[in-house]
């Protein structure tokens, strides 16, 4: 015989609950589960492009290059259509220069005032500013076209703002996730920035040691060498003027060796200081650097 289970009215009600009840705890575990997965994709896009920018400062690559990678990965991660990196310019850091612009942000502008312009809002206020309503901010030197969204992060190096990173016109705008990840890339900026100033500094002071070694050489060797033979000659004349021609052969003779000398360390020196551009570019390239400057 086929025994069929009878399940009263309430019965079916409770498992019918019972199961919406489990339809509903897995739909909102896999709703966790894919929000997860997707937060640990982005984290993981973050750390590799992290990874790329100190990879290019490890390897002594050209600050331009530093700043192109910052600024795409920026603009990548954020979803924005354009970044750019801007830093305080003379007259009394008045003016945001572009270092280095990508994406939309690259035929806009060279120059914005820190006045009246919304870099320049993250600039005075030291704060990152985040906007998506740009029609309602103040205008944005852009050539006479506002971004449709827009965030800015200051750059500090010794405490101080130097600069800003800055994304835009990110579709459905920017939220504040975009401000940490724009913030990681600012900082790797600024370090990029503060270690090209280094270097600048550094070069700087090497050149003047180069100088001060050349001068020490020249007052060691050269200028020893001629002030003998100025004595050599002098102690010559007098001998020829005392009849004693063989003193004055002698005086001649050391002349001639001292001059010789002297020759030799002038040719070692300028040999040092060959022009790089002479190894780099050639003879004719190191002429016309010459002549031009």
């Amino acid at each position: 015989l086929r025994q069929v289970p009878i399940i009263s009215k309430e019965r079916l009600i409770v498992v019918m609950e019972a199961q919406t009840r489990l339809a509903q705890m897995l739909a909102t575990m896999g709703l966790e589960k894919a929000r997860l997965y997707e937060e640990t994709r982005r984290r993981q896009a973050e750390s590799q492009a992290l990874q790329r920018v100190a990879t290019a400062l490890l390897h002594k690559v050209s600050p331009e290059k530093v700043l192109e990678i910052v600024c795409t990965e920026a603009q990548q991660l954020t979803g924005a259509a354009g970044s750019a990196v801007l830093l305080l310019d003379a007259p009394r850091d008045t003016w945001l220069r572009v270092a280095y612009s990508t994406g939309a942000a690259a035929a806009f502008f060279d120059h914005i005032p820190v006045e009246g312009s919304l870099a320049g809002t993250a600039v005075r206020r030291d704060e990152p500013f985040l906007t998506n309503n740009p029609a309602g901010e103040a205008y944005e030197y852009l050539r006479g076209k506002r971004p449709m969204a827009f965030l800015s992060v200051p750059l500090h190096a010794n405490g101080d703002v130097i600069g800003v990173l800055e994304v835009l016109d990110k579709p459905g705008g920017f939220v504040k996730d975009d401000v940490r990840i724009v913030s990681l890339f600012a900082n790797q900026a600024a370090i990029n920035i503060e270690h090209a100033r280094l270097n600048q500094q550094a070069g700087q002071l090497a050149v003047l040691e180069e100088r001060q070694r050349l001068a020490r050489e020249l007052h060691d060797s050269v200028v020893q060498s001629l002030y003998s033979m100025a004595l050599y000659a002098d102690a010559g004349a007098l001998a020829l003027a005392a009849g004693k021609q063989d003193v004055t052969l002698n005086h001649l003779q050391e002349l001639r060796e001292t001059a010789r000398s002297a020759m030799h360390d002038m040719r070692l020196l300028i040999f040092e200081l060959h022009p790089p551009a002479l190894e780099q570019e050639g003879l004719v390239t190191a002429l016309r650097l010459r002549l031009a400057a």
